[in-house]
């Protein structure tokens, strides 16, 4: 039996450890001493006995009068250097832009655990069972000195959060913050991301994406245009294709107020149905055609060979490509106009790729030389 000493954020405290031999076997058992008063003496404080010494050769505690030790002076107890700017910078940056009230919007128990786990997923590329090591030497530990990221706390939190009560909060008054600051989040871009996971619950499903097998969440997120600052998230089952999601989407905005008037979309949100639902909803927009469309293959062979013309000439950035608009009936009742593009940086990449993979012994045929002087073409469909 011998005393040891454990330090929690500064605090130095004693415990009684123990060892008894149970069916051969050596296993050991702590009692809590408390806080050390006087290591030398071995005087401690806890809840249970008030001040006591404690006697480890009678194994006795001796009750102290408090009094006594009221006057002295406190021993200066050593503490961890702590990492402080990075966390003391994004606390300030938090504070000044108004954004922890709708982190208090999230329904949780403990306040300090989830601003402590914000902190953590920001600052650190590292796994949640390093959280609390993490905590321990950050200066997050003073300014959230409630926060507990135990393995267990760290997974009630995550629950609280998780629920449709906290999406639905954290979300009302996160839009309503950005409507105060007059952010424009009425011209936005749709598109999603998988999730890979292994975790039984309903949102995993298999996604074939681009041809790539995986168990994943599907999550759609919405953002402004032109900064890239997030509006809205919604996480769907990785099963779910991209294109059955936009309407669902596009409600969930209308519920939470946001005035969307122009939207950006990828070449996997594009069918007629969504088509009809944008125009319903009257959302301009842009999205990219699937190269397996009618309409996308006319259009190519039509004006493959038409459209590197000077007229047709655009500067985007540093690259050039060629542009031709036309108009056309993107859906019933829905005419809109086919933007189609050839980039020559992308054209020259895909081509070098696939000669570098040809048998140099091979003749090429005329169908492969066709097949890459399409690459580069793409096209984009438009409502206006």
């Amino acid at each position: 039996m011998h005393i040891g000493y454990d330090t929690k954020k500064g605090v130095e405290y004693g415990k009684l450890c123990c060892s008894h031999w149970v069916n051969g076997k050596d296993k050991k058992t702590y009692i809590n001493l408390g806080r050390v008063i006087d290591k030398e003496k071995h005087i401690f404080k806890n809840r249970q006995r008030g001040l006591f010494q404690y006697l480890p050769e009678q194994d006795e505690y001796l009750l102290l009068d408090e009094s006594e030790y009221a006057s002295m002076p406190a021993k200066p107890t050593s503490s961890l250097i702590l990492n402080f700017g990075d966390a003391w910078f994004l606390h300030q940056y938090l504070k000044n832009s108004g954004l922890p009230k709708c982190i208090e919007a999230v329904h949780c128990s403990h306040k300090d655990t989830v601003f402590a786990l914000v902190q953590f997923y920001i600052l650190n590329q590292l796994s949640l069972c390093h959280a609390r090591d993490w905590y321990e030497h950050s200066y997050a530990s003073i300014l959230y000195p409630q926060a507990s990221l135990s393995s267990q706390r760290i997974s009630e939190q995550l629950t609280q959060i998780g629920s449709e009560e906290s999406y639905r909060s954290f979300f009302n008054s996160y839009i309503d913050h950005m409507k105060k600051h007059n952010e424009d989040i009425s011209n936005i871009l749709i598109d999603s991301t998988g999730l890979p996971n292994s975790i039984h619950f309903p949102l995993t499903g298999v996604s074939n994406h681009n041809g790539k097998i995986s168990n994943e969440v599907r999550l759609i997120y919405v953002t402004q245009e032109k900064t890239g600052i997030p509006v809205f998230l919604r996480a769907v089952q990785g099963s779910v294709p991209d294109v059955l999601t936009v309407s669902g989407t596009i409600s969930e905005l209308e519920e939470n107020g946001v005035p969307i008037s122009e939207a950006l979309l990828d070449a996997g949100y594009y069918s007629m149905d969504n088509i009809k639902t944008l125009y319903k909803a009257k959302v301009r927009f842009v999205c990219r055609m699937k190269q397996n469309l009618i309409l996308y293959k006319e259009l190519a062979s039509q004006y493959r060979d038409k459209l590197e013309r000077p007229e047709n000439m655009v500067k985007f950035g540093k690259r050039i490509v060629y542009i031709q608009k036309r108009k056309v009936n993107l859906a019933e009742g829905c005419p809109g106009y086919a933007y189609i593009c050839l980039d020559l940086a992308r054209k020259a990449m895909e081509t070098t790729q696939k000669l570098n993979h040809l048998d140099p012994k091979e003749d090429v045929s005329d169908e492969l030389f066709e097949a890459l002087a399409s690459e580069g073409m793409f096209v984009l469909a438009s409502s206006r």
